[in-house]
This record gives structure tokens, C-alpha cells and sequence, in this order.
């Protein structure tokens, strides 16, 4: 067995989360890491550099995590998602959580995992789980209490 380096996605929490556009942007622009998705998991954004790297990430998939009760990030990561320009792209905030909450609950974290095996994969059931008719029981809108869940396809 070994890497796959031509399929490589970028994931972050909290302050990781902020990095996670800047690193995929960085990717993007030096070319050949084979990048396809970048995953910001309650990401901080507290720097400008972040919120404008979302609005270069053409070509990728890009997911955005929150909770209801972290803060003001649910707002600036709704914000981050609205001005991305990765495709298919995926804002998932939490009804309650916390920060934490990938290791206090972890309500979304196989979301998050079958996010990364779809688009960095191309694993089928795990682009079904997220991309699926937005009505269907099995979309991961619906297997959670979202306060909101948008997903914005190709």
C-alpha cells in the first residue's frame, strides 16, 4: 500500500480550520499536490488571509463545520461558505455543541469523513450520504439537527 499523492484533501479544526484555506490555496497555486477538498472544522477566521482564500479554491470541494453554541464562528464560517468558490460545497452549523465538539459528541464527524472519501476518494456511498436528493431521508441534512445545513452542488 502506499500514498496517493495525485488525491490529497486538507482538513483543520479550530484554529487548523482557519489554516486550512490558506493551505489549500498555497496547494493550489504551487499545482501538483493533486488537492481535491479542503474541510474547515470550526474554524477560528479570526484573519482576513483565511476569509479571502475561500474566494480561490476553484476546482476543490469545500466543507464548513460549526455548532450553534461556538461563538460568533458559526456566522463567520456561514460567511467563509457563502463567499467560497469551491464545488460542491457544504456549510453544516449544529443545533447546540460546542467548540469541541468533534470530541464531545462528534454528531458530525462521519459527515465529515464521508465528506473526504467522496471527494478525495470518489467513494460512492459516502457521496450519497452527503450529496443525495436534499428531500431523501439518507442526505446528511436530514440525519442530524442542523440549526442550518446548505449544500451547494457542482
Amino acid at each position: 500500500s502506499h500514498a496517493d499523492f495525485t488525491r490529497t484533501g486538507v482538513f483543520g479544526h479550530s484554529m487548523g480550520g482557519e489554516a486550512s484555506p490558506l493551505a489549500a490555496q498555497g496547494a493550489l497555486r504551487r499545482g501538483g499536490y493533486g488537492l481535491r477538498a479542503m474541510l474547515a472544522s470550526h474554524s477560528w477566521f479570526v484573519g482576513q488571509d483565511s476569509l479571502d482564500a475561500v474566494k480561490s479554491l476553484d476546482g476543490i470541494a469545500t466543507m464548513f463545520t460549526s455548532c450553534q453554541n461556538d461563538g460568533n464562528k458559526a456566522v463567520i464560517g456561514k460567511a467563509a461558505f457563502e463567499s467560497c468558490t469551491g464545488r460542491p460545497n457544504v456549510f453544516a452549523n449544529l443545533v447546540n455543541g460546542s467548540h469541541m465538539e468533534p470530541i464531545q459528541g462528534g454528531r458530525n464527524n462521519a459527515f465529515d469523513a464521508r465528506f473526504l472519501a467522496c471527494t478525495v476518494a470518489d467513494h460512492q456511498p459516502s457521496c450519497d450520504a452527503i450529496f443525495t436528493d436534499r428531500s431523501a431521508p439518507s442526505n446528511m441534512c436530514n440525519k442530524q439537527d442542523y440549526v442550518e445545513c446548505d449544500i451547494v452542488a457542482q
